[in-house]
């Protein structure tokens, strides 16, 4: 069979389109699939993808551990130190002055502007960061002055009170108010405790789990990435697989496409039709031939039998009716010969080797035109497969860049877990082998626990002091002249002027913690809310021409892809996150590859394609179904096949005669006559000669069956011989009108559609396959949702639980020295009315004062001038000539006399 096609172009079209499109989707996508994906390729271009799907990302447990953390925050006590910090100093950041700054250059910066700057924005917590500054100067020098002033016996240092009806109000009074400030102190140190466990427990182990989780979260999310794309190049792999199937079966595609239109309107469906009947006419005669040669050869031998049986039972009769004479004169012994000679049947055996040849010959030239036909698709593959050689090296090509490209990430994914083993923190001293330690830093954590419990203990010394001082100078307080006072009482009021002197001591040293800590986190906590609303990034990284040279361009998109002109956005790549949408989507890797491009490639070649295919050429100048030859052979077959040797009335003649006389007749006849006969023995001869003549006549019609049966298959056989004639014929006409259609140009042009058919199914599969990865990549693989999870996470934990904590710290610590000041006032006035003074107070008329000029006034004694109020009495005792003994403390009898051992003096 001659070539069929000279030129298949479509397939070529196809090829280098693949190749192209291929190229264009893989080079910048690397891509994996579940071992179960088993796509359903479509006749109609589409595939059915069902099958498969991406693994979903599982995060990392613990989360919900951390979270529950949340309930052990004191969110009164933030709420207090937060609000203290959002009152004095307005929300957000200076992202003016920040841009300024960024915009002159952070190596050009005035930093003595810029200072000023900030200075007016933070000018709340600066503020009350410069009154934390006054007060750690100016309290140790009040704490000198106040110490010198009571060692020259004034601010309360002299020991004497006069003694008046107010005075058990102004101690209850003075109590109360010290009592509620010590309170207000006391409740401000337990906060305190609150605020460092809230610190080196709760947040502590925020800030591990947190640590912990990250690492963990990391290596997972590495890990269902690389699956995901392991996963999306299996699936690339079976498609592949299914479309090297599709163009290894490109011919039979493309002959599937072709067959209607040869089948229906160039007649080969008939062509076949009627090889099959002209063949079927021919094995059915062959088979009605074996029959009858079957049935001749059991007439033969069955015949031969009945004529010996009769043979046999004539010679018995005659020598019967010789001895009978001329009683048996009646009996015909003739009637016992057949009536046909049934050898005489023409031998077969030629007619049946002619017909089996005719039979092969048929099926031969049927499987010729078979294999004409069939034969298209094989010379399809061959016309093209230097072609298809081509396009699966690139191909092979592809899958060696795929699996490169998943080395890659699987090294990649690698170091990941290499990394996140490295930096993961042994839990205890022996797993560290000479690190640090969780168990290590616990220790330090708990140090610092330990410091903020001594500045603690330093404001409980204060509270214990101010409690003390009172319940002893209350409880023993002996109402009566000053100078009557208990000594426990006495001793109370030195416990309060020691709390006095605590609290000047520790005051500067706490208020230099507080200041220190309230500069560094009220600022840190300004932070916050930006970072949790992502403002921070929008106003200053996300905003156009940050960091990068020029006043346009993205800072993200020159870090991440090298070009600020891919506007990309921390915001927004967050803000997807949490909504746990793709990377593709996320991070906006449409400016490294666009699908649409993809989907452009695929209409230029789909337009590249119908091009090619108006090339396609089918050459039929040469292509022949009916020829002398097969003309001649098919006669030659009809003749061989039409049994000239075999001659129908010559069988009729020979099986329309009865085989036999009417053998049942004569046997009646026979038994007649024995009835007749007076001789027994000729008798009984003549009932047994009856009954052999009788089984004779059976065995005839057995025989007549047969040959009736051999008649119909004869008058069969003729009329299949009629049929062989009419098939034969029909057959080459199917063949000439079968052989003229093909080579008529619209069998051209029906290979052309076929092949565009076939062409636009292949770029249909491919855009199945865009559509189903671009679904999958801008849809499920790398979910960043763990990358919005570990960005909440960080952010609270630096947020709500590390800078919270501090903020709680010195908000507590702030509380309780702001009253150390009236504790200060309260006490030094209520040690007062608890102290044992030294003398009573005598109030002494003033004498009048004369006018005198200023000269005299001026030269008068100051003496009386000079004395005040309080020392009035002991000038009075002076002049009644008391001595020095008699004015000092121990003239008062309760220094002499008395049990109470509370003698600890403070002044």
């Amino acid at each position: 069979m001659t070539n069929m096609y000279t030129t298949t172009r479509a397939t070529t079209t196809t090829t280098s389109a693949f190749v192209f499109y291929f190229l264009l989707m893989f080079l910048s996508q690397v891509s994996p699939a579940n071992a179960q994906c088993n796509p359903v390729l479509k006749d109609d271009g589409s595939i059915n993808w069902d099958s498969c799907t991406l693994s979903p990302h599982v995060p990392a447990g613990g989360f919900q551990d951390a979270e529950d953390l949340k309930d052990d925050i004191p969110d009164g006590l933030v709420d207090m130190a937060n609000g203290f910090v959002e009152f004095i100093q307005r929300k957000g950041l200076p992202y003016e002055e920040i841009r300024k700054l960024e915009e002159d250059g952070f190596d050009n910066i005035n930093y003595q502007d810029a200072g000023q700057e900030l200075a007016v924005w933070y000018i709340g917590i600066i503020v009350c960061f410069c009154f934390g500054v006054l007060f750690i100067i100016i309290m140790p020098i009040i704490a000198l002055f106040f110490c010198c002033c009571r060692c020259c016996n004034n601010c309360g240092g002299k020991r004497i009170q006069k003694e008046t009806k107010a005075m058990g109000c102004k101690q209850v009074v003075f109590s109360l108010l010290l009592l509620c400030i010590t309170i207000v102190i006391g409740f401000g140190m337990a906060y305190s405790n609150t605020g460092n466990d809230f610190l080196t427990t709760t947040s502590w182990d925020r800030t591990k789990d947190t640590y912990d989780l990250t690492l963990n979260e990391v290596e997972a999310y590495s890990n269902t990435v690389t699956k995901q794309l392991n996963e999306i190049f299996e699936e690339y792999q079976v498609f592949d697989k299914e479309m090297r199937q599709q163009i290894d079966d490109r011919g039979n595609q493309i002959y599937k496409l072709t067959e209607p239109y040869l089948k229906e309107q160039c007649g080969l469906s008939d062509l076949y039709t009627s090889y099959e009947e002209f063949i079927n006419a021919i094995n059915a005669s062959l088979i009605t031939l074996n029959t009858m040669e079957i049935l001749q050869t059991e007439i033969s031998k069955e015949s031969a039998a009945l004529s010996r049986d009769l043979k046999d039972i004539q010679t018995a009769l005659n020598d019967v009716v010789n001895t009978c004479g001329a009683s048996c004169n009646g009996i015909d012994t003739t009637l016992l010969e057949l009536n046909t000679d049934l050898s005489q049947l023409p031998d077969l055996n030629n007619e049946i080797d002619n017909v089996t040849k005719v039979l092969e010959e048929a099926e031969k030239y049927e499987q010729e035109a078979r294999d004409t036909i069939d034969s298209i698709p094989e010379e399809i593959n061959n016309s093209t497969k230097d072609q298809v050689d081509e396009f699966y090296k690139e191909l092979d090509n592809i899958n060696d860049t795929l699996a490169e490209g998943i080395e890659e990430v699987e090294d990649v994914n690698k170091e990941v877990s290499e990394f996140v083993d490295d930096n993961k923190i042994p839990k205890t001293k022996d797993e560290a082998d000479g690190d640090i330690s969780i168990e290590e830093m616990d220790e330090y954590v708990d140090y610092v626990k330990y410091g903020f419990i001594g500045i603690t203990c330093s404001i409980l010394l204060i509270v214990m002091f101010n409690i003390g001082g009172m319940a002893m100078g209350t409880f023993t307080y002996r109402r009566g002249s000053p100078m009557d006072r208990s000594k426990c009482s006495n001793a109370g009021g030195n416990v309060l002027m020691f709390g006095v002197f605590l609290s000047f001591l520790f005051f500067w040293i706490l208020m230099f913690v507080v200041s220190v800590f309230f500069l560094i986190f009220s600022i840190s906590y300004q932070v916050c809310d930006p970072l949790q609303t992502k403002e921070l990034f929008r106003e200053t990284i996300d905003q156009p021409g940050f960091l990068v040279n020029g006043s346009e361009g993205s800072w993200v998109g020159e870090t991440l892809y090298n070009n600020k002109s891919y506007n990309v956005s921390i915001a927004d790549l967050l803000e997807s996150c949490e909504m746990n949408q793709s990377a593709y989507h996320a991070f906006q890797l449409h400016y490294l590859f666009d699908f649409n491009d993809v989907y452009k490639a695929v209409d230029d070649l789909r337009e590249e394609a119908d091009k090619l295919i108006d090339e396609v050429e089918l050459d039929t100048s040469d292509f022949e179904l009916i020829t002398e030859e097969l003309e001649d052979s098919v006669n030659k077959i009809i003749d061989d096949s039409s049994l000239n040797e075999f001659n129908i009335t010559e069988y009729q003649l020979l099986l329309n005669k009865n085989l036999t006389s009417d053998l049942e007749s004569f046997a009646k006849t026979l038994n007649n006559t024995a009835d007749n006969l007076n001789n027994a023995t000729i008798s009984n001869q003549l009932y047994s000669i009856s009954h052999d003549v009788t089984e004779a006549d059976e065995q005839a019609k057995a025989v007549e069956a047969l040959m009736n049966e051999l008649l119909e298959e004869a008058e069969t056989l003729n009329e299949e011989i009629i049929e062989i004639q009419s098939t034969g014929n029909e057959t080459l006409k199917a063949a000439t009108y079968t052989e003229s259609k093909i080579k008529e140009n619209a069998t051209q042009q029906a290979v052309k559609d076929s092949t565009s058919i076939y062409t636009d199914r292949l770029i249909k599969y491919a855009e199945s396959y865009v559509d189903h990865l671009t679904q999958e990549v801008e849809d499920d693989l790398a979910p960043c949702g763990s990358i919005s999870n570990l960005y909440n996470l960080f952010v609270d934990t630096v947020c709500d639980f590390n800078i919270d904590a501090m903020n709680t710290i010195w908000f507590t610590l702030g509380w309780s020295i702001f009253f150390f000041i009236p504790s200060i006032i309260f006490a030094v006035k209520l040690a007062k009315y608890y102290r044992i003074m030294d003398d009573e107070y005598i109030e002494v008329p003033k004498p009048k004062k004369k006018k005198k000029n200023k000269k005299n006034r001026d030269a008068e004694t100051p003496e009386e001038d000079e004395m005040g109020a309080d020392s009035i009495q002991l000038m009075e005792n002076s002049r009644r000539g008391a001595t020095n003994k008699d004015v000092t403390p121990y003239a008062n009898p309760h220094y002499r006399h008395g049990t109470v051992q509370c003698t600890f003096t403070f002044t």
